[in-house]
């Protein structure tokens, strides 16, 4: 087990399903999990989506966890197994990145803003609105005047018919492509997990929370960390509240503003950070991952610095950053890929060889199981494309925008269950953009690239992708002992409620505070597609025609990535891994959160050095409270200013 891997495996033990009971509960913490994200995210701006493990699911967890101890003690028979408990976890985890800021929210807010600023006539928009179909958006005048301004009901009949088609239509895009990834994330589990034996740092603490039983709770070692962590959150928030309180700087403190000189000043936002939860999780990250992180983010400042000292800032997009970051990324899952193939082969060759009859039960089960999951991505690799084909795009392009979110999944569940890094916002690193870059707006056409923005509106950024979350609920299962068919099952419910619950859930609180009020950003969100995003590709030179230094610069970066992975294959002790070049942006990633991976890297670097593999699992309950602590009382003052209805202090970002 090398210096990433977890505290140890969990003993084996006897299978267990996802009881009714515990879908019960899941699905009733569903509801509320979807309004607390609303208030939170929409309400007051605490993007709770932003990092992994979400804060608000491991605050709903600690809550459950407590709650079914007190369970247990008054009436055991009644108290969930700890397997529930984590499937409660992986189903809050997949609603959240289903209706987060990046998802959901965003498509929303897409598919009202256009045609309600079409119908103020306040911009232009018509270039594009008149390619997409009604069935997409909303376009009745007063169920936008509702949506917009408020003090409306989304329950009256009028708005209930505007809204039908889409919601309904956008649900079954949703749920086709939920149900694709879980197939994904079953193929590739026992690869990454079983022969790979990659680290899964982020399920750590939630493992340790339910299934790692009461000596996670006893550990005054782990109540160390938590009590550290939760002072300083509890300090912070009382200095939001009452100035005179001395603030600890915790959150990030922006350097950048100090180096106004060039060519200093093009080194772009750079942040000082001390996040606890951070320095926790990024503990569990092999050494050589978080160097990486380190060694890149620090290579991309230097660009910046050197491309202004020789000029070359006046070239579009220098020093193309997110075009580097896709062709790692690309290298990444086609190593990926090529690395599992015999796996996939002997799945494919299993699914299909009709050995489940006369075999034994749970040599039949195994065949059942995989011939599910192919039928499951092919059924759904023919009906999300052809949602797309029946919008307007071409075939060949519909299947190009579904395949890079499948893959771009991949790519996000790679970097989440090998390196555990929480932040991966890789911006423009989807279908949509590349065709842009590939093709150039002129030869694809003013219907592809509007229909284009559309679909981009929900693959973005990439850091709400719920496959990452679907991968290491299959971990935890397997850790845990919990069915993985019954998981599989629980996630399809999870599916099945949260999309349309969040289509109403935020519906009905938008129609009463209006999506253009002060109150929620649902409208800013809208706005970014139709003012930013379409604007950019159809009128840019950057986006104009094929951009050739664009492309090449991916080749060389994928070329490069791939090389890396080979020279690890044959270097054991390479501390330089693609991942880390793949986040290597000042954006919403490393740049913010730099200075605690760097706290996290020494303190395990000199753990390690000072008392082996035995001193790091020892410590290693001492940061998961700090993650803990971080956590709760941090999600716990947005809850307060939720209950009270007033400011509150935001812990992170």
């Amino acid at each position: 087990m090398g210096d990433g891997a977890a505290s140890g495996e969990a003993n084996p033990r006897a299978v267990q399903p996802f009881t009714w009971r515990g879908l019960c509960v899941g699905v009733a913490a569903l509801w509320v999990n979807v309004h607390l994200c609303f208030r939170a995210e929409e309400m007051r701006q605490v993007w709770l989506s932003n990092s992994s493990p979400f804060a608000n699911v491991i605050f709903l967890l600690f809550l459950l966890t407590g709650l079914n101890a007190l369970v247990r003690r008054l009436a055991p028979r009644v108290a969930l197994p700890a397997t529930d408990l984590l499937a409660i976890y992986v189903m809050l985890s997949v609603q959240t990145g289903l209706g987060s800021a990046h998802c959901l929210h965003w498509l929303m807010g897409s598919i009202t803003w256009g045609p309600w600023v079409d119908l103020q006539k306040t911009r232009s928009v018509g270039e594009w609105l008149v390619h997409m179909p009604d069935w997409l958006l909303v376009r009745d005048a007063e169920a936008l005047r509702g949506y917009y301004l408020g003090q409306s009901s989304f329950f009256r009949p009028e708005n209930l018919r505007a809204w039908a088609a889409p919601v309904v239509v956008w649900t079954i895009l949703f749920w086709t492509l939920g149900a694709v990834l879980t197939a994904v994330a079953g193929l590739f589990t026992e690869q990454w997990s079983r022969k790979e034996r990659l680290s899964y740092p982020v399920v750590e603490l939630p493992f340790q929370m339910t299934a790692g039983g009461d000596a996670f709770w006893r550990s005054r070692t782990m109540w160390l960390g938590f009590g550290l962590a939760a002072t300083g959150e509890l300090v912070n928030g009382l200095n939001y509240l009452y100035p005179a309180v001395p603030q600890l700087p915790l959150r990030r403190i922006r350097l950048d503003q100090m180096w106004t000189d060039p060519p200093w000043n093009a080194l772009g936002e750079t942040n000082l950070s001390f996040y606890p939860f951070i320095i926790g999780l990024c503990y569990l990250i092999p050494l050589d991952l978080s160097f990486s992180l380190w060694f890149f983010y620090l290579l991309h400042k230097v660009q910046l610095v050197g491309g202004a000292m020789i000029g070359w800032t006046e070239i579009p997009n220098y020093p193309f950053t997110r075009d580097q970051q896709f062709g790692a990324a690309v290298a990444i899952v086609a190593m990926a890929l090529w690395s599992g193939r015999d796996h996939l082969s002997r799945a494919w060759r299993l699914a299909w060889s009709g050995a489940a009859a006369g075999a034994s039960p749970d040599a039949a089960a195994e065949v059942r199981t995989w011939r599910q999951r192919f039928v499951v991505l092919g059924v759904g690799s023919i009906i999300a494309p052809s949602f797309l084909m029946a919008a307007g795009l071409p075939g060949w392009m519909a299947f190009a925008v579904y395949a890079g979110y499948v893959l771009m999944g991949l790519v996000v569940g790679r970097i989440r269950c090998e390196l555990g890094f929480p932040m991966h916002e890789l911006l423009r690193m989807n279908g949509p953009n590349l065709l842009l870059v590939t093709g150039g707006a002129e030869a694809l056409g003013a219907r592809n690239v509007s229909l284009l923005g559309l679909f981009n509106s929900f693959t973005l950024a990439n850091q709400n992708h719920i496959l990452p979350h679907q991968l290491e609920g299959f971990r935890l299962a397997d850790r845990a002992g919990l069915a993985s068919n019954s998981l599989a099952r629980g996630i399809g419910v999870a599916i099945l409620v949260a999309v349309p619950l969040t289509f109403v859930a935020y519906l009905d609180q938008t129609y009463r505070y209006g999506a253009s009020s002060a109150h929620i950003r649902l409208g800013q969100s809208g706005m970014y597609m139709w003012q930013s995003i379409l604007p950019a590709w159809s009128h840019s030179e950057v986006y104009r025609g094929p951009n050739g230094l664009s492309l090449l610069v991916m080749a060389g970066s994928f070329l490069f990535a791939w090389s890396l992975m080979v020279l690890r294959l044959r270097w054991v002790g390479c501390p330089f891994h693609p991942l880390g070049l793949a986040l290597a942006d000042s954006g919403s990633g490393v740049g913010d959160v730099s200075c605690a991976v760097f706290v996290a890297f020494v303190c395990k670097a000199v753990t390690l050095h000072l008392g082996g593999l035995r001193a790091y699992r020892g410590a290693l309950p001492f940061f998961l409270g700090l993650m803990l602590g971080d956590l709760v009382v941090g999600m716990g003052w947005t809850v307060w200013g939720i209950l009270l209805d007033r400011p509150a202090y935001v812990f992170f970002l």
